[in-house]
């Protein structure tokens, strides 16, 4: 029911697999139990840092299934910052790497 009243003109699609706990649990439960249209968004996180892009990702579905104004400029810049900081850190544990072993790799 919800599917049909929000999600229909939207390029979001339910979710294929896995299974959900928690609050979004009691929700859909609670849905499927009287007539009321319910849903739930989720989107993967990453525990150990901010997950700004499933942030985005999360907020522009809302947008497109409830005409809900969102400006997310904001937060598309902390996750160009959060993405940057990621991709340098990357680079010096490569670069780490690389000078700490060498070239010689013998001992393989």
């Amino acid at each position: 029911m919800y599917q049909e009243s929000y999600l229909n003109d939207t390029d979001i699609r339910p979710m294929g697999n896995g299974f959900l706990d928690g609050l979004s649990a009691e929700l859909v439960t609670r849905g499927i139990d009287e007539s009321l249209p319910t849903g739930v968004f989720t989107t993967p996180t990453h525990p150990q840092a901010p997950d700004a892009a499933a942030a985005i990702r999360l907020l522009t579905a809302l947008k497109e299934s409830h005409s809900i104004q969102i400006d997310t400029g904001p937060l598309e810049n902390f996750a160009a910052n959060i993405e940057a900081h990621y991709q340098a850190l990357a680079e010096r544990m490569d670069a780490a790497d690389s000078d700490q072993f060498g070239d010689d790799r013998m001992y393989m």
